[in-house]
């Protein structure tokens, strides 16, 4: 009955449960996917992968940046670009990494040997971090999968301008 109250009393005050979700939203402050596919190429900064997409927030101020470090048309050197991200963008970013677990993923690699696959990965950053990274095909796809579909279309979306090759608009890994 005292639960009840205190519930009915926050309620009344203005207080709802979308203030609950976000508190557990600002738990994640970055979101990162990266890919490097696996044939030769030429990248200007070797440390970095080819494609990586990353959504962030410092605040309130939310934003989404694509890095591009290979060579390709009106690209010479590594780039980054950014666009704003609304509230709800990073909304539906945040609910997705908790509804498929990515801040306990482990990755769970086929067995055998594989050629020419690059590296795909995520990092989470936040009260809780996770940040995974594979070379071969993995078992649980699913889950860094959907992520990086998001990212891409909600990329293509914002930042029509720069050319995405890794992180294909319909499947979302492919390599």
């Amino acid at each position: 009955m005292k639960t009840l109250l205190i519930a009915m009393l926050l309620l009344c005050c203005g207080f709802d449960a979308n203030v609950a979700v976000r508190a557990k939203q600002e738990d994640v402050s970055r979101i990162e996917v990266h890919r490097t596919p696996g044939k030769p190429m030429q990248l200007f900064d070797p440390t970095r992968p080819a494609e990586a997409i990353t959504a962030r927030h410092d605040g309130a101020r939310y934003e989404l940046i694509v890095a591009v470090n290979v060579p390709r048309e009106g690209i010479g050197a590594y780039s980054e670009s950014s666009a704003a991200l609304s509230l709800q963008d990073w909304d539906c970013l945040v609910a997705l990494v908790q509804q498929q677990g990515l801040l306990h993923f482990k990755p769970d690699e086929e067995p055998g040997r594989v050629y020419d696959y690059g590296e795909i990965g995520f990092t989470i950053e936040g009260r809780t971090s996770n940040a995974q990274q594979w070379s071969k095909p993995i078992k649980n796809s699913a889950a860094p999968q959907a992520l990086m579909l998001q990212l891409a279309r909600l990329a293509r979306h914002k930042l029509p301008r720069i050319a995405i090759y890794y992180f294909p608009s319909d499947t979302p890994s492919a390599p």
